[in-house]
């Protein structure tokens, strides 16, 4: 690293008009400001949903193909995804071991708690 490099950390120079929130790239600001606005420009052509990423897009079109390597040991529904499978073993056990720190909601899912918390507390 240079000299200049050293004394001159990166600096976030892409700021959302929106909200002021700052990115070190230009591109996260983009997928930043899409989601202000609602956007999802990536539609998968098996099921018609829409993303703000072309990576989302493409995690997404994995559940569709054909190969589902993993498997639930307690009741042998096919998954593309290894978490996949955890994730779904916990609609077996009931355990919901992930609680929202405002309101004391448990959620089996962490993914089902982040997303509670943003729209019912506007948290992030």
């Amino acid at each position: 690293m240079s000299d200049e490099a050293q004394r001159h950390p990166r600096e976030k120079s892409f700021i959302c008009p929106l909200c002021g929130k700052s990115f070190h790239r230009k591109g996260y600001l983009v997928v930043h400001y899409r989601n202000h606005k609602g956007e999802k420009p990536y539609i998968s052509d098996k099921c018609g949903k829409r993303f703000v990423t072309k990576g989302h897009l493409t995690k997404h079109l994995v559940i569709h193909n054909e190969k589902k390597p993993f498997a639930c040991d307690i009741c042998d529904k096919r998954f593309p995804r290894k978490g996949d499978v955890t994730r779904h073993l916990n609609s077996h056990t009931g355990e919901k071991k992930y609680k929202c720190s405002v309101c004391g909601k448990a959620f089996a899912d962490i993914s089902n708690r982040n997303r509670h918390y943003k729209k019912i507390h506007n948290k992030k």
